[in-house]
């Protein structure tokens, strides 16, 4: 991560999601965390706590999209902040 900007690291969470809905996982997963108290909820459930959990389900999730295409992200609010390593894009709705 080092050497990369904020507006980086939205742009790969974009590119990331934006593979989600045509069914590849893998670049959506690559922007979680490997802790072990990872955690991951989404519509198809189940909550998954791990992350062999949470790979697992964002596969089967994944696996509900095919072609999908996102058409814009609606940012509503852009946080960084200056110390530590909290940041924050909050996108109320990917287009698709």
């Amino acid at each position: 991560m080092a050497g990369k900007t904020f507006d980086d690291l939205v742009s790969e969470s974009h590119y990331g999601w934006g593979e989600f809905i045509k069914g590849d996982p893998v670049p959506a997963e690559n922007l979680f965390s490997r802790a072990p108290d990872v955690s991951n909820a989404n519509p198809f459930g189940p909550v998954a706590r791990g992350w062999d959990n949470v790979v697992q389900t964002m596969e089967r999730a994944a696996s509900f999209y095919r072609e999908g295409e996102v058409v814009g992200f609606d940012t509503l609010v852009k946080i960084a902040e200056a110390l530590g390593s909290s940041a924050s894009d909050v996108c109320a709705k990917a287009r698709l």
